[in-house]
């Protein structure tokens, strides 16, 4: 998926780093990204630098992956709770 969209500037990248990382989200994006120093984060974000129109593939691939990531955790819960209720009734029997 390639995003072009002229609106994904400042606000899309701190939505996404909060998306993904929360509050301190800044160094870990960078570290995610490659980048040899998260300061790039800094200037993309102040405006100092452009954001690298690439970058916004990367973005999508570190959200694709946490995604996934949490699906698998919602789907490990589901079947817990259902192991759970079926123990709960054959106890009860």
């Amino acid at each position: 998926m390639e995003y072009k969209d002229k609106d994904f500037g400042i606000d899309a990248l701190k939505l996404i780093g909060k998306a993904l990382y929360g509050e301190q989200w800044q160094t870990n994006l960078s570290n995610d990204l490659g980048l040899s120093d998260p300061r790039r984060v800094r200037y993309w974000l102040s405006g100092g630098r452009k954001i690298p129109t690439g970058i916004w593939n990367d973005l999508a691939k570190l959200l694709e992956q946490r995604k996934n990531l949490i699906e698998d955790l919602l789907k490990k819960i589901a079947e817990r709770e259902h192991l759970e209720k079926e123990k709960e009734k054959k106890e009860s029997i």
